[in-house]
């Protein structure tokens, strides 16, 4: 099995697979490309509930017991790929491995003991990927919008138009983070809203320039945010479900 990188390009119909490390879990995605330009067929979906975040956010540290439960986790994964007949992969983690102090020593264990070349990304790298996915579930045709990707550990803010990323800030305010900060004995009710009131004053999104293309809404991704939908009764159609603000609120 080759990796993204590596080897010459793969004859079409191509198999492929992603997997995404991230602060609240691990998944696995593979999907069939007929050609170059089609969508993905998507083949088989998993998801590890190892949450890499807990301790990181903690500790500054991946713990024995969450790096050993993540590699069998991907060590299953890697079973699965060659099972599906996966020609090219690629592997990323996010804020948890980024932050921990022995990351690179968990990436390290990770291609020694599951045989899988994992990428550690930084948070302008998720904003592509983000937009990149964006722009393939949403028609973004000449307008702006506002796009969150809210992760475990991390939120990716950005504005976008269809030709790119227009302008991006990422916060350490994740879920999984949250969890953390609410879990804390030593905090006083309401805490979580205030902290929540000073990360968003201190979001400034730019102001258009003149003659700018209007707004055209808002886009959110993320585990997370695909539960609201499912609670607010939004049903997917073309890969995003549309929610009317007030409902979501």
């Amino acid at each position: 099995m080759a990796r993204t990188a590596a080897g010459p390009p793969a004859p079409f119909p191509l198999r492929a697979a992603a997997i995404d490390v991230s602060s609240n879990a691990i998944r696995l995605l593979i999907g069939s490309f007929a050609d170059p330009g089609a969508r993905a067929e998507l083949i088989h979906a998993e998801r590890a509930p190892i949450r890499l975040g807990h301790s990181v956010f903690l500790s500054g540290k991946l713990t024995e017991e969450v790096m050993s439960a993540a590699i069998e986790a991907l060590r299953s994964f890697k079973e699965t790929m060659a099972a599906r007949g996966v020609e090219r992969y690629r592997a990323v983690a996010t804020s948890a491995v980024r932050e921990a102090k022995n990351g690179e020593a968990f990436v390290a264990r990770v291609r020694d003991q599951a045989s899988v070349e994992l990428l550690v990304i930084s948070g302008a790298e998720e904003a592509r990927l983000v937009h990149a996915g964006g722009r393939r579930a949403i028609s973004l045709g000449e307008r702006r919008y506002v796009i969150a990707d809210l992760g475990g550990g991390s939120v990716e803010v950005m504005l976008v138009d269809d030709a790119g990323i227009l302008w991006s800030e990422s916060h350490t305010l994740g879920s999984v983070r949250l969890l953390e900060e609410l879990s804390r004995p030593d905090e006083e009710p309401g805490h979580l809203g205030t902290l929540l009131g000073e990360y968003v004053a201190g979001l400034r999104i730019p102001p258009p320039p003149p003659g700018a293309a209007p707004l055209g809404g808002f886009i959110a991704t993320g585990g997370n945010i695909e539960s609201l939908a499912e609670l607010a009764g939004a049903r997917p159609e073309g890969g995003a479900a549309r929610i009317p603000l007030e409902r979501l609120r």
